[in-house]
């Protein structure tokens, strides 16, 4: 997975081929927690981030597994919806 991972993307989708599996990869100077949500064929994850005085970026790796009825993906930081910078199937 650290083969396809770009290391200056902010947000990563990598999607395993052939499986309902994703990785979510998310790189943060602060603390992150993060809340996942459902509803009809929608997932929000929610990440939001605490403390980011600090000045070291942390890589956050997540793995979501999918239903097949889910066809959408939204990433949430801060509660403001943001676009994916990389997208790859591994």
């Amino acid at each position: 997975m650290q083969k396809v991972m770009d290391e200056k993307s902010t947000l990563q989708l990598l999607n395993v081929v052939d499986q309902d599996v994703s990785y979510i990869v998310f790189r943060s100077k602060g603390t992150v927690t993060v809340d996942l949500e459902t509803q009809n064929n929608t997932i929000t994850i929610k990440l939001d981030v605490t403390n980011e005085q600090d000045n070291a970026i942390k890589q956050h790796v997540y793995k979501l597994t999918l239903e097949p009825h889910h066809d959408t993906i939204d990433i949430q930081i801060n509660g403001k919806s943001t676009s994916i910078d990389h997208v790859t199937g591994i």
